[in-house]
C-alpha cells in the first residue's frame, strides 16, 4: 500500500512501480509515526521530499503521485510493449514497471501486434548489428 524509503529518490523498479500506481512514497518517519500512534496514519505529511532529485529529473513527486492517484485508469492502460533482449534495465524489471502502470508485455514481437491494440511501443537496446533488423520488423509490421 505504501513504499517506505530513506530520504532520497532513487529510480528503482519499486519506486517507478509505486509511482505509476499512485501509491504513497513516504519517508521512514512515517513508520515511526505509525508506531507512535499505534496504527496507520495519513501519509500526506510524510511524502518523500528530495528537491535535488526532483530538479534533476524535472518533476514534483507529490504532484506526480496525486495525478497518478486521481486517474481513473493507469498510465499505460491499453498499451502493449515488446522488450528486446539485453535492454537496460533488464526485461524483468521493465516488465514489472510496465505492468504496474497497466501496460501489457508481449513475449514475442508478433504478439505485440495485437489487432485491437492502437498503441504499442518497443524497448530496445540496439546495436549496430540488431538495429536494421529491428527497424525492418517494426516498419513491415
Amino acid at each position: 500500500t505504501h513504499l517506505v524509503t530513506d530520504t532520497k529518490i532513487k529510480r528503482t523498479v519499486k519506486f517507478l512501480a509505486a509511482l505509476s500506481e499512485g501509491k504513497p512514497i513516504v519517508s521512514l518517519s512515517w513508520l515511526d509515526e505509525c508506531k507512535r500512534k499505534g496504527g496507520v496514519v495519513d501519509a500526506a505529511s510524510f511524502i518523500l521530499n528530495d528537491p535535488a532529485a526532483e530538479t534533476k529529473w524535472g518533476f514534483k513527486l507529490a504532484e506526480s503521485l496525486a495525478s497518478s492517484a486521481e486517474k481513473e485508469g493507469k498510465l499505460l492502460d491499453g498499451r502493449e510493449f515488446f522488450i528486446t533482449p539485453n535492454t537496460k534495465p533488464g526485461n524483468g524489471d521493465l516488465k514489472e514497471i510496465v505492468e504496474a502502470a497497466g501496460g501489457k508485455v508481449a513475449c514475442a514481437f508478433a504478439e505485440s501486434r495485437h489487432q485491437h491494440s492502437s498503441h504499442w511501443l518497443m524497448f530496445s537496446r540496439c546495436t549496430r548489428r540488431s538495429q536494421p533488423r529491428l527497424l525492418r520488423r517494426a516498419i513491415h509490421w
